[in-house]
């Protein structure tokens, strides 16, 4: 027991052990993002071939998630001419078309259109009870697939990453409370310096201890799409193959054609919508790629930072994945 209260670390000068405390909170901090660099192996893996038959839901979840999915449906459903955005509205609107042709439609744009029952504005989209909750149960299939197939990290990567994350943070606390709990002990109460530590270092892990939502072979993957589907931005605005790149290169691609105004709204109210939700939630996985082909280097996109899977934020604490 004698060891315990007394030993080098408790008799440690109370500013050395901060300068200890701290410099052990930062390789911490090194040792974790490093750990978050070797979990995910999928580089190891080729990289998928792209298909004759590209599904542009999938496609669209994979670079965002939910809102991307909820985007390339409205704009799916504007391309066949059964929604519009009337824009001379204030605010701004989507609405049902009279055209009643709905032959050929996926079932994520069936919903959509049911969705559309009423007119909308396009903030609604993102918005709790809004189109991206009512085409979520679509997206379970997406998520397991790209799962499966190491695009998206599974939950075997965030569960391997977050036991690191725990360990990280059971480790800075147990050190700073240790040496606290000692201190108190011995009637020395000025712990401002060790809470402080303790507090930026589990901070710094819980955000930067969060395992990336595309994997190592989705970045790579959806880098071959988007220099695939690059071109197709100066194709007509007919052209079918322009749904599925719009969900591969986001609403850059629409640049030039008829349909540019549908992504300058989209773009300022979904940044609306994430701003409302602290930066996450709807704003989650809008739609920057990380891909370096030309067709995402111009894409405008809500919010990029968040990581979320399946359009929410992912890992909020220590532990969270």
């Amino acid at each position: 027991m004698d060891i315990l209260l007394d030993n080098p670390l408790t008799n440690m000068y109370g500013p050395y052990f901060l300068l200890l405390y701290g410099a052990v909170t930062l390789f911490t901090i090194l040792f974790i993002l490093f750990i978050k660099t070797r979990v995910d192996q999928s580089d190891r893996l080729p990289l998928p071939a792209i298909p004759a038959k590209i599904d542009p839901y999938e496609i669209a979840y994979l670079r965002g998630g939910l809102n991307e999915m909820a985007r390339t449906a409205v704009f799916s459903l504007m391309q066949k001419g059964l929604v519009e955005i009337k824009s001379d509205e204030k605010p701004p609107i989507i609405t049902r078309t009279s055209l009643s042709d709905w032959r050929g439609m996926a079932t994520v744009e069936d919903a959509a259109l049911n969705w559309f029952v009423v007119s909308r504005q396009p903030k609604e989209v993102f918005a709790r009870d809004g189109l991206v909750e009512k085409i979520a149960p679509y997206a379970d299939e997406y998520e397991r697939r790209l799962s499966r197939q190491q695009l998206i990290a599974g939950p075997e990567i965030y569960d391997r990453f977050s036991k690191w994350k725990w360990a990280a943070c059971f480790f800075l606390a147990g050190l700073g409370g240790y040496k606290a709990l000692v201190s108190i002990m011995y009637g020395h109460y000025n712990l401002i310096g060790i809470l402080v530590i303790a507090i930026i270092g589990l901070v710094v892990i819980a955000i930067s201890g969060q395992a990336p939502r595309l994997t190592r072979l989705g970045k790579a993957y959806l880098e071959r799409l988007q220099t695939a589907f690059d071109g197709l931005r100066a194709h007509k605005p007919e052209n079918p193959q322009l749904t599925p790149a719009a969900a591969i290169c986001g609403g850059v691609v629409l640049t030039g054609t008829s349909y540019w105004g549908y992504n300058e709204i989209f773009e300022k109210h979904q940044k609306d919508q994430a701003a409302l939700s602290g930066g996450c939630g709807a704003g989650c996985g809008s739609g920057c790629s990380s891909g370096g082909s030309s067709c995402s280097s111009g894409n405008s996109c809500g919010s990029s930072g968040c990581g979320g899977g399946g359009g929410g934020c992912g890992g909020g604490g220590c532990g969270g994945s």
